[in-house]
């Protein structure tokens, strides 16, 4: 079976952005270990725009602290939270017996980064314009945030092949990680998450 084309995924990403289940038919043709490694480009490229993003607007709880402190907790946010999270994917596939389509997972949560950061661009730069309060815009990009949960249970409901309910506890059960995480590198540099 041929593999899809960039656009036929890049499109599949875009619908299941929107909740569409015909957006994981372009993953299923390559849901190999090769074809997970091979798009490890996506979120390696996309990682600069983090960086900017928490330059120009520093995340919660970090508002006065100087960049080089939001730069090391949003990196080490970006790397340890992509191998707590893909430890947390592999072990839940193991333990739902879906590890044949484990890879399909990893390889669509790489491009579901494309349809975010296409989504985060404009929201960080009304964030930098100043036309909203930055206590508003953190409630605007916190809203996105918990859409980013929901989109990541249709993402593992369509990828793993499980219940509703059992990627819904999958989606929000990987927020906590990344939570934890998150506290102890505030409580490194003696601050307070919010």
């Amino acid at each position: 079976m041929a593999g899809a084309t960039f656009t036929e995924k890049l499109k599949g990403s875009f619908d299941l952005l929107l909740l569409f289940g015909r957006g994981i038919k372009p993953f299923e043709k390559e849901g190999t270990f090769r074809d997970a490694m091979r798009s490890l480009w996506i979120p390696v490229l996309m990682t600069p725009l983090n960086f900017i993003a928490a330059y120009f607007h520093h995340p919660q709880g970090l508002e006065d602290q100087p960049y080089s402190t939001v730069a090391v907790i949003v990196g080490v946010m970006g790397v340890l939270g992509f191998v707590i999270i893909t430890g947390f994917g592999w072990a839940f596939a193991l333990a739902m017996g879906k590890m044949e389509r484990f890879w399909l997972w990893f390889q669509v949560g790489n491009w579901m980064t494309i349809p975010f950061n296409i989504i985060g661009v404009p929201l960080v730069a009304l964030a930098c314009t100043d036309w909203f309060a930055k206590a508003e815009m953190d409630r605007i990009l916190t809203a996105v945030t918990y859409y980013g949960v929901i989109v990541s249970g249709c993402v593992i409901f369509r990828a793993l092949k499980i219940s509703w309910e059992m990627a819904g506890f999958f989606a929000l059960m990987s927020v906590m990680p990344l939570q934890l995480l998150y506290n102890a590198l505030f409580s490194m540099y003696g601050l307070q998450a919010p």
